[in-house]
């Protein structure tokens, strides 16, 4: 099974694996998604992150259909702050259509994420909103209280309300929340933390961001880890030497290395990283299939070796 991550003075328990729902409802349907989830929940994920946000509003309503009768069993995690974009009724028929012509023209992949992601509303940090949006995140996933809130992608120049600190205590003594954090870049976390009036207790950055993430002082989130892999590669697609060496060392070579890739990127982020939960999208079934058995059998030294090999091509995997 999945290794835990014991937060005792959060009373959480959290898979070090947890499922990212950022595309449901978006470039991910909802029976793919619920299939998705249900293969991975089996196999020990039992921590889902999703956002208001998300899905033009509907992916809280997926995780809700889908932790319906396993409440107990799992933790969730949704944020608040970014309005999801507005369909009329002509364009959410039009979404299957949209999903499948991505599948069969992968050149238009860019081009809806990019619309999509323009169809957002950043911004919405007061305390009517994050009063609206939890209200609509406790309806929409059918629970009764929320493991993690996050403040979604806030910054410094979002100049966010003091008031926010008083309605995380008030939503904690109301039993609606266990606990708050930040999900936004790690270089905000310390303007953000001194607008609100203390340090989130959890916060979630990209991976990538660790070293920023270094002296943080309450718990992480890490997310985005396999993207390291793209970052490996020169213009022309190569691994650099060290990592090159490094495989040839372990008897990777060809095929078989880039189809581990993945695989180490993930053991790397979790060696690199033990007090932290990892936190990817999957929702091919051989990528929950990778991605977990990437941390039932995982050999440490062998992560930490990769890790060291991209740490001389100049992505740190260390130090976190």
């Amino acid at each position: 099974m999945i290794p835990r991550i014991e937060w005792p003075e959060l009373e959480l328990s959290l898979s070090k694996l947890a499922f990212g729902c950022a595309p449901v409802m978006g470039r991910i349907g909802k029976r793919q998604a619920l299939d998705a989830m249900a293969m991975a929940f089996e196999r020990g994920v039992t921590h889902f992150d999703v956002a208001r946000a998300y899905g033009f509003g509907e992916a809280e309503r997926v995780l809700g259909r889908f932790v319906a009768d396993k409440r107990s069993q799992v933790t969730i995690a949704t944020k608040f702050g970014i309005q999801p974009a507005q369909l009329g009724q002509a364009a959410r028929l039009l979404k299957p259509a949209v999903r499948v012509a991505r599948q069969l023209v992968p050149a238009l992949a860019g081009a809806v994420k990019k619309t999509s992601g323009a169809m957002l509303t950043k911004g919405y940090y007061s305390l009517a909103d994050a009063q609206r949006s939890v209200e609509t995140s406790l309806r929409e996933l059918g629970v009764d209280v929320i493991d993690i809130l996050f403040v979604h992608e806030c910054a410094a120049a979002d100049e966010l309300s003091p008031e926010l600190l008083d309605f995380f205590c008030r939503l904690k003594q109301q039993g609606k929340i266990k606990t708050w954090g930040v999900a936004t870049a790690a270089r905000e976390v310390g303007p953000v933390s001194r607008q609100l009036g203390a340090v989130p207790p959890v916060m979630q950055c990209p991976f990538e961001s660790r070293a920023l993430a270094a002296g943080f002082a309450g718990r992480r989130i890490l997310h985005s880890p396999i993207s390291m892999i793209g970052r490996l590669r020169d213009p022309s697609g190569h691994l650099p030497a060290s990592v090159i060496a490094w495989a040839d060392g372990e008897g990777l070579r060809g095929t078989a290395l880039e189809q581990r890739l993945p695989i180490l990127a993930l053991q790397a982020a979790a060696a690199a990283a033990p007090d932290a939960v990892i936190l990817c999208s999957m929702f091919q079934s051989k990528n929950v299939m990778n991605n977990t058995a990437a941390f039932q059998d995982m050999d440490v030294s062998r992560a930490l070796g990769f890790g060291r090999a991209c740490e001389i091509a100049g992505i740190t995997a260390q130090g976190v």
